[in-house]
């Protein structure tokens, strides 16, 4: 059995929709706790989200990210069979994605998505590192959004303003590395 989660109640198929990777897919996952990461709007500027040693592994790109993203969240949690989804397909072990309708077996309505996901942090099944002036920490984030910036070529049109509200030092000194006055 395999998760999708979304802020949709009610489903009873899950479509296929271009999301990230450019084609539509459902995406799913074996892990209950990487679905509900999914389970309210966020994106790669708010939280470094990985998997690693079978455990969730997120991190905060700015002090009070998750509490931010997921507090007073509402979502539902799909079960669906694993027959049309695929693996490795997205370059994220985690994530199965299928490219046909998927019929849901189950749902499970979660009212206060940012409870049950600090209940998973209390209980291990989640590592969750809290936003940390350390320069260690910065360095890792700091490397995680300028490897987003490129490669979602953001540096290439407008910026959105809440990566400029967020990351404005970053902003300045990417800009400044790319204006050619290096070379």
């Amino acid at each position: 059995m395999l998760y999708h989660v979304s802020e949709t109640e009610n489903l009873s198929v899950l479509v296929p929709h271009v999301s990230t990777h450019g084609t539509p897919f459902v995406y799913a996952t074996a892990d209950i706790c990487i679905a509900l990461l999914f389970g309210a709007p966020k994106d790669d500027f708010d939280l470094f989200i990985d998997f690693a040693d079978g455990k969730a592994v997120v991190c905060e790109c700015y002090e009070n990210a998750f509490k931010d993203v997921y507090e007073n969240k509402k979502c539902s949690v799909y079960q669906v069979e694993d027959t049309t989804f695929i693996k490795d397909a997205t370059g994220w072990s985690p994530e199965l994605v299928s490219k046909e309708p998927v019929p849901v077996v189950n749902e499970c309505r979660v009212d206060n998505l940012y409870h049950v996901l600090m209940q998973e942090v209390e209980n291990g099944n989640i590592l969750l590192s809290l936003y940390d002036n350390s320069i260690e920490y910065r360095k890792k984030i700091s490397n995680h959004i300028v490897d987003r910036l490129i490669r979602f070529e953001i540096l290439d049109g407008e910026i959105p303003a809440k990566i400029k509200e967020k990351f404005p030092r970053l902003l300045e000194g990417l800009e400044k590395l790319i204006s050619g006055e290096y070379l």
